[in-house]
């Protein structure tokens, strides 16, 4: 059985619901440094539901900066509404990213 694992954690955000970068940057480098095969950024957890939807690509766009490549990126554009999870694949369209994943949790090329 082969020992990869693609990490998925909550997204740092400050009091008004923007990014803590710092954090988010130093968590990535973490996990690649752990070896990561990949790397899941705002999926389901925690605090994805509170980012705002014009930081949304700013914090996808800050973790391809962070991630540079290194390893694969996933990106989460889970939501409610089928047309907020469409603006934020069309958000996504200029970074690049590895796939997202969407409300049914199936990974799709971007």
């Amino acid at each position: 059985m082969k020992k990869e694992f693609y990490p998925a954690f909550g997204t740092p955000i400050h009091l008004d619901r923007t990014l803590i970068k710092e954090s988010f940057g130093r968590q990535i480098e973490l996990m690649i440094s752990s070896r990561a095969k990949g790397k899941f950024c705002m999926g389901s957890l925690r605090n994805m539901a509170s980012i705002r939807d014009s930081e949304y690509p700013d914090v996808a766009k800050y973790a391809c900066d962070v991630v540079r490549q290194r390893i694969p990126l996933l990106v989460g554009v889970m939501d409610c509404s089928i047309s907020r999870v469409l603006d934020r694949i069309d958000s996504l369209k200029e970074l690049k990213i590895d796939g997202v994943v969407d409300l049914m949790k199936n990974i799709n090329e971007i």
